[in-house]
């Protein structure tokens, strides 16, 4: 009998457990509402975004709109139709290329190559982990392996024959050196005000 009584208590806490956690922000239609936040700002909607079979159903215009997408509905095809506005696309297209630098075999993250000495991982920022001339992944540490004229894998090394490789959206652009015999070497002397001039 204890061991029902127990089993029976057992089942209603588990029951009124899922009950609660279903319910945080009310029910629509027998399904658990999601709090829909866009930009740090909670919108609500007609109909609320939901969790179907642990898949979380989202109000797609309201969001797209929140967005500053335009979005329109075809009944004729079923087709939802979805398209940023201008001022969405211009400022993709004025966003500047990522390009980073890593070691020769592509194993060590040594900075991204900006002029913005306040990002923090600028190998112009002084204070960063990837400009400071202590840093271990910096190629100004004139005693580090990035650093050093004597090291294979440095920037600085007139001999170098592996140095740092900057790399532009995820290809191989060239190699960070003043070693000018290596195919596709970029002379980091110099290199700062070019980032400058270019923007980034």
């Amino acid at each position: 009998m204890k061991k029902k009584l127990l089993a029976v208590t057992v089942l209603l806490m588990l029951f009124s457990g899922v009950a609660t956690a279903s319910s945080i922000n009310g029910d629509y239609k027998g399904y658990p509402i999601v709090k829909l936040v866009v930009n740090g700002n909670e919108i609500s909607s007609e109909i609320p975004a939901i969790i179907i079979d642990g898949v979380t159903m989202v109000p797609l215009r309201v969001v797209s709109e929140k967005l500053g997408a335009k979005v329109s509905w075809s009944s004729k095809t079923y087709t939802v139709d979805i398209n940023s506005t201008g001022q969405a696309q211009s400022q993709n297209q004025n966003k500047k290329a990522n390009v980073t630098l890593y070691s020769n075999d592509g194993k060590v993250y040594l900075g991204k190559l900006t002029a913005d000495t306040t990002d923090p991982d600028s190998i112009y920022n002084e204070f960063g982990s990837y400009g400071g001339t202590f840093s271990a992944k910096s190629i100004f540490n004139e005693f580090g392996d990035y650093g050093s004229e004597f090291s294979d894998k440095s920037a600085f090394n007139k001999f170098a024959t592996h140095p740092p490789i900057v790399v532009l959206n995820g290809s191989i652009m060239g190699y960070l050196t003043i070693n000018s015999t290596l195919k596709d070497a970029i002379n980091p002397q110099g290199l700062r005000e070019f980032l400058e001039d270019q923007g980034y």
